[in-house]
């Protein structure tokens, strides 16, 4: 900022040299003390590149600068994994790829499988007979016929044969095993996996032929109907957070466009490494975006009606402000009035002034030029 006030310096003394003047202007020696006036030529006005515009009525808000990603709910995240080893046989699907819910997204095949098949054939052979012999001792013991222990013996074969046969039928479903061809005789060496939500698939972390086992992650997957944005709060602006609160989004590697969002839920822990709470917000359903992107976020705690102006129109020296405004002069002059005014929020370039003297309604304010101005006048 130095660097472009020097510039400014430069620039100004080449252009205005004996040509500003500081004078006392009555009106305002009360309130702010003896006033500097610097008089240009139009034409001087017009090479300096200063430009006016008036004080705006504009509603800006207090806010709390944060920045956070975006994300999905855990729900609509998945890692696909086989819960039993084997080589991958058959894969198509690429990073991008959209799948069902229930869609086959790989094949594995294991002479293992058959295993498990095999033992469902047996013990659902061996329950026809276990549950007639339960029937008949039961039949009987009424009877008085033959003892209650081996009544409760034949319940307990034919119970634990029937768990046996369940759990097994489950297992056989997980593998993608159609029972009815396999009770038919087919039996099968390959196990299909299936996606477990719907979405795309986000990263593919194996090959045809590999031997696969139980803890490995072999696909990614994500759907993004329900993306939201994660943002970290600062301990010094937690109690300023609350829920339904706007947040206005950019998202710096992608445009300049301003997306709105809502504050849904607020952290009740503070992260003792950042110092800070994660707040979840919820952005328009209609919007895509990636999870991970990096966002800036800006969360609306109250806005207001302020009179403000440019950012480029407010200087500084020292711990004061002050703007320069506009007032006719003398036939092909024109005068700048040097103001102090105090600053407030600021928001989208602009920032809120309350000039330490009131200004009469339509005065013109530098909205360009005022470091020209500030260099001319020795500020």
């Amino acid at each position: 900022m130095s660097s472009i006030k020097y510039l400014y310096a430069f620039l100004a003394l080449s252009l205005f040299t004996g040509c500003s003047t500081k004078t006392t202007d009555g009106d305002l020696t009360e309130a702010t003390g003896q006033t500097e006036l610097i008089t240009l030529s139009q034409q001087q006005k017009q090479k300096a590149g200063i430009q006016t515009g008036a004080l705006e009525d504009r509603e800006m808000s207090d806010i709390v600068a944060t920045n956070g990603y975006f994300d999905v709910p855990p729900q609509n995240k998945a890692q696909i994994s086989s819960f039993k080893p084997g080589y991958v046989k058959s894969t198509s699907l690429l990073v991008g790829d959209y799948v069902k819910k229930g869609q086959s997204v790989l094949v594995l095949e294991n002479p293992e499988y058959v295993k498990a098949q095999q033992s469902y054939m047996e013990v659902k052979g061996q329950l026809k007979y276990l549950k007639a012999e339960y029937e008949r001792k039961k039949v009987l013991e009424q009877e008085k016929i033959t003892a209650q222990r081996n009544l409760q013996k034949a319940q307990a074969d034919y119970q634990s044969a029937l768990a046996r046969l369940q759990g097994l039928k489950k297992e056989l479903q997980l593998m993608g095993v159609n029972l009815s061809k396999l009770e038919a005789g087919q039996f099968t060496t390959t196990m299909s996996i299936r996606a477990p939500i719907e979405g795309s698939v986000t990263k593919v972390s194996t090959t045809i032929g590999k031997y696969v086992l139980p803890q490995e992650v072999l696909l990614e997957m994500v759907n993004t109907d329900h993306m939201h944005v994660e943002l970290e709060v600062f301990e010094k602006d937690v109690t300023k957070v609350k829920e339904g609160q706007s947040i206005r989004l950019r998202i710096p590697n992608l445009s300049d466009s301003l997306y709105l969002g809502e504050v849904y839920l607020v952290g009740k822990a503070l992260d003792p490494g950042t110092r800070s709470i994660h707040v979840h917000g919820h952005i328009p359903e209609e919007e895509r975006f990636v999870p991970g992107m990096y966002v800036e976020a800006e969360i609306v705690i109250a806005s207001k009606m302020v009179a403000a102006l440019p950012e480029n129109a407010v200087l500084t020296e020292g711990e004061e402000a002050y703007i320069f405004t506009e007032m006719p002069a003398d036939g092909e002059k024109v005068a700048f009035r040097k103001v102090r005014v105090e600053t407030g929020l600021v928001s989208d370039g602009w920032i809120e002034v309350i000039p330490q003297t009131k200004l009469k309604d339509g005065t013109k304010v530098v909205y360009e030029g005022a470091y020209y101005l500030s260099s001319s006048s020795g500020g």
